[in-house]
This record gives structure tokens, C-alpha cells and sequence, in this order.
């Protein structure tokens, strides 16, 4: 009897409002012990937070102290025992330059100076061999430009001479088509006359 108790789609009776009442508790204790374990989970956070926030600031300064001992390090190298650097074959022509010359290089400004000595003399040699085909090949290349220019001055008198007749051949017919209408007319004005004289 009690679930035909409904007003507006809600159970009204002793018995739901018990049901509603025992729900509100849950829920209320279900909000309470939320809070309990948000608040408890809150200050395990912020405690493991500011302990992985130091553990993370101590590692970046190691970091930070390594790599300003390794720049210190580098700056400080004049890499004089490096193996790479101290090629033989660098040696050896270091050696011959100080003793030819009396200059004396560390193996690293002797490779830069022999890699821009090496530049220069390719850059000289590229210019030079261009400069020695083109001398070459300019008695060839000025002949082959004459005959272009002596062929295309040739087209180009050809060209006018070929439109100066084509201008002159174009007046004619038309000087031939004025004489041809002219002589229609007066032969039409002609026939006239002789059709009213006839008349």
C-alpha cells in the first residue's frame, strides 16, 4: 500500500522517509571520511611533494657543479696529450716549420693554419682553371658569337624584307579591289542609264 504512496514521481510513507534518513547518514559519513583520507592524502603529498622537490634541487645542483667542472676543465686543456692532437704526421711538419722557419705552433693553430693555407689553394686553383678554359676556349666562343650575330642580323634583314613585301603586296590588292569596285559602279550606273534610256 505504501508504494502506491507516490506524489510528483516521489515515495511519500514512514518507511522511505527511514530509507532517506539512513541515506543522508551514509552519505554524510561518506563525506566525512573523504575529507579524513583527502586531508591525510593531502599531507602525505606536500610531504613527498617538498621531499622529491629537495631530492630534484639537490640533483640539478650536482648537475649544475658537474658541469661547471667540466667547463672549467675544458677551458683550462691545452689538449697537448690528447692523442687526436698530437697526430705524427702534424708533429712532423710542426717540427720542419719551426725548424725551417723558426715559427712554433701548437699541433691545433698548426692544423688551422694548414686548413686555411689548403682553402686558399683550392679557391686559387678553381679561379685559375677557370680562368685558363676561358682563355682557351675564347677564340671558339667569340666565332660562334659572330655567326649567331651574323645569322640573326641576316633573319632580321630577311624578316623586314619580307614585310615590307607583304605591306607592298597588301596595298596593291587593295588598290586593285578599289579599281575593281570603282569599274562595278560605273558599269552598275552604266546598265542603269541603258535600262531608262531603253525605256
Amino acid at each position: 500500500m505504501e508504494m502506491d504512496n507516490v506524489i510528483n514521481g516521489t515515495f511519500k510513507g514512514e518507511r522511505y522517509k527511514e530509507l532517506g534518513r539512513l541515506i543522508e547518514l551514509e552519505r554524510t559519513a561518506h563525506r566525512i571520511n573523504l575529507q579524513k583520507i583527502s586531508a591525510r592524502h593531502q599531507m602525505e603529498r606536500s610531504g613527498s611533494l617538498s621531499e622529491q622537490i629537495e631530492k630534484n634541487e639537490s640533483s640539478r645542483m650536482d648537475v649544475l657543479d658537474d658541469l661547471k667542472e667540466q667547463r672549467e676543465i675544458l677551458m683550462q686543456k691545452d689538449y697537448s696529450m690528447d692523442e687526436r692532437v698530437n697526430d705524427p704526421r702534424i708533429v712532423a711538419l710542426s717540427k720542419t716549420v719551426e725548424a725551417v722557419f723558426g715559427w712554433l705552433f701548437e699541433p691545433l693553430q698548426f692544423v688551422f693554419v694548414f686548413s686555411v693555407l689548403i682553402s686558399i689553394l683550392v679557391e686559387l686553383g678553381i679561379l685559375i682553371a677557370f680562368d685558363t678554359i676561358t682563355a682557351a676556349m675564347l677564340p671558339t666562343l667569340m666565332a660562334q658569337h659572330e655567326a649567331e650575330i651574323e645569322t640573326e642580323v641576316l633573319r632580321t634583314r630577311m624578316a623586314g624584307e619580307a614585310q615590307r613585301e607583304d605591306i607592298l603586296h597588301d596595298s596593291e590588292l587593295n588598290r586593285g579591289h578599289k579599281r575593281a569596285d570603282r569599274t562595278m559602279d560605273e558599269a552598275e550606273s552604266m546598265m542603269k542609264n541603258f535600262k531608262k534610256r531603253a525605256r
